[in-house]
């Protein structure tokens, strides 16, 4: 697919069924060797809602442009603006591509959404990346997003991507979460949660968490969690405020786990180096 503008779509669905479904505004789902290049979504909307209780756990994907690429399928020059997503369920969720799996290729792409939902696994640019099959990689995108989130259970909240081989990328990301953890860990972060690279990349975060419930361990970070490899990033004047959690143990804060190497923190005027 190429060459195309998207305007003032509304996609909405309530869900009722018990396989997995994709939701997007262009594309719910692409494989093989799939491109879509040089296209655009403005002034669009998605809402979906799970009706079905016991499919809350069922894995469907929603991406503001595209819900789900696999194989050797890339995305290149592509964007959605001025949009809004609003859920309720358990999906694999991203501002511009809901997931993916195998050697997936996003260049030169950007959004600008509202994210809002309930119990679900959430990014802002790209909901979920793992390389099963090989290796995902994002180059030259951006996401600017507001991520609203109520009744989290379990999962990962990132503003940019979960996971990925990410080079050359940035965020402006505002995350008000409230956290109503069971068993399971809850990681949220301005820029990444995954295990993979993130190379040259810039986040401004500001996060606002209020913890309802929990039993579980909860990481929160303005950068990304565990990575083999964080080389030359940028935290600018990052912000992580709580707002009445109830007095819990297990909570981890900080810029990130391992390896954040010539990392730079802009902050009341003055850089540090360093930062683990």
């Amino acid at each position: 697919i190429n060459n195309l503008n998207i305007e003032n779509v509304f996609v909405s669905e309530h869900v009722n069924m018990s396989t997995d479904t994709n939701y997007s505004v262009l594309c719910g789902y692409m494989n093989k060797t799939t491109k879509i290049s040089n296209c655009h979504a403005n002034n669009c909307k998605i809402l979906v809602w799970n009706g079905i209780y016991s499919n809350l756990y069922k894995i469907y994907r929603i991406g503001g442009l595209v819900g789900y690429v696999r194989d050797t399928s890339s995305v290149n020059n592509c964007s959605l603006i001025n949009s809004f997503i609003d859920v309720y369920g358990n999906p694999t969720l991203g501002g511009l591509i809901g997931g993916c799996d195998s050697t997936t290729n996003f260049t030169n792409s950007y959004c600008d959404v509202k994210i809002n939902y309930q119990m679900s696994t959430n990014s802002g640019l790209i909901g979920e990346l793992r390389g099963f099959s090989g290796t995902a990689n994002i180059t030259n995108c951006y996401s600017i997003n507001t991520i609203k989130v109520k009744n989290f259970l379990n999962g990962n909240v990132s503003g940019f991507a979960y996971n990925g081989t990410i080079t050359n990328c940035y965020v402006i990301t505002d995350i008000d979460i409230e956290i109503n953890n069971t068993s399971n860990n809850v990681y949220v972060h301005g820029f990444s949660s995954g295990s993979t690279d993130k190379i040259n990349c810039f986040v401004n975060p500001n996060i606002t968490y209020k913890i309802t419930k929990k039993t579980g361990t909860i990481n929160i970070g303005n950068f990304s969690g565990y990575s083999s490899n964080k080389t030359n990033n940028y935290v600018v004047d990052n912000s992580i405020t709580n707002m009445g959690s109830i007095a819990a143990t297990n909570i981890y804060y900080g810029s990130s786990y391992y390896n954040l190497l010539n990392a730079y923190q802009f902050r009341n005027g003055y850089v540090c180096n360093n930062l683990n």
